[in-house]
């Protein structure tokens, strides 16, 4: 199965190995939910978590098996952690992952811009973050808004986004 990017190793936590992971779920404490958690040396290896809390904020304390001391857990710090997408919840119509949107190809009308990095939120809305070749052949990143009213369509089967001319025409 496809594993997805779900939190980040971002500290310890005392002398007895535990972490602290900063989750990327939507709310946070979705991450409490899931049940088998991956992280990815040269493969996907399958962790076992005996102890999962909330910490602060998006923050979670884990305890993983075989991660007795600090220096365990060090050795970690800033590694990715990752699910299943056979845990993760299906969605409604018109709703969307953000893992399901990278690598989709977005064009303004007719004209090809480039391809989904990521997506943020930084509140009012999600923003597709863009990485395009200007007319110089250097790369660039661009933001745009995942709204109704600047969407013509967004077909993530096919991996197609396509904006409005009218509105962005000008931002690149």
């Amino acid at each position: 199965m496809e594993k997805i990017e779900i939190a980040k190793i971002v500290n310890t936590r005392g002398i007895n190995g535990e972490i602290i992971i900063l989750s990327y779920s939507d709310p946070a404490s979705n991450i409490l939910k899931y049940k088998k958690f991956f992280i990815k040396e040269t493969t996907f290896e399958e962790i076992e978590i005996t102890k999962k809390a909330h910490y602060k904020g998006n923050r979670f304390l884990i305890k993983i098996k075989g991660i007795d001391n600090i220096n365990d857990a060090l050795g970690l710090k800033n590694k990715s952690v990752y699910i299943d997408t056979s845990e993760i919840t299906k969605l409604e119509d018109g709703e969307f992952y953000y893992f399901q949107t990278v690598d989709s190809d977005v064009f303004i009308g007719e004209k090809y811009i480039g391809k989904v990095r990521c997506v943020h939120n930084f509140g009012s809305c999600d923003i597709l973050d863009i990485l395009y070749k200007d007319e110089n052949n250097k790369k660039r990143q661009v933001l745009l808004p995942v709204l109704e009213d600047y969407l013509l369509s967004f077909d993530l089967n096919n991996k197609k986004i396509v904006y409005k001319d009218i509105y962005i025409n000008d931002l690149l």
